[in-house]
């Protein structure tokens, strides 16, 4: 989970002297500072080898069942449970291996997890699988990318 600047008198300014204010914007609720935000997965549908007849990750067997599904925000209000937003990031088609999530999808003998996040740097590694369609045969790209979390470390202060 993480938090971002925000202004709760509703301006655009998160400064407070020298310290910033950290929280959320929330739909109706607008910058509150009660407020936390993460990314998730949720999947929507299947890919399964032996239906489609097609060894998708490539390891050789065609045993494999892949959840296929969007990455997700969700940012909520820890003093109102009713204060919450949930949207969907990018494409439906991000594919996890069903009841091994962030296993080794492309059978190179190390794990391929969603995120990564880095504590000393700060920095979240955004490591997609995504499931795609030639007309004829399924293929699959990676899709990556870095996000900086301006948030100070677990213990250090508030957040």
């Amino acid at each position: 989970s993480y938090r971002v600047p925000v202004d709760p008198a509703g301006g655009n300014n998160p400064l407070n002297g020298n310290d910033l204010f950290w929280g959320a914007e929330l739909p109706t609720a607008g910058p509150t500072l009660d407020g936390w935000m993460c990314f998730y997965y949720q999947p929507k549908t299947v890919f399964s080898e032996p239906t489609e007849r097609f060894d998708l990750n490539g390891d050789g067997d065609q045993q494999d069942i892949f959840d296929v599904g969007q990455i997700r925000r969700i940012a909520w209000s820890t003093t109102d449970p009713n204060q919450r937003e949930d949207v969907g990031l990018g494409p439906s088609a991000v594919i996890q291996e069903q009841c091994n999530w962030g296993g080794d999808l492309d059978n190179d003998g190390y794990a391929d997890p969603l995120f990564l996040w880095n504590p000393t740097s700060r920095m979240l590694h955004i490591r997609l699988t995504v499931l795609g369609d030639t007309g004829t045969l399924p293929i699959t790209r990676k899709v990556e990318s870095y996000t900086f979390l301006r948030n100070k470390p677990e213990g250090i202060g508030n957040p």
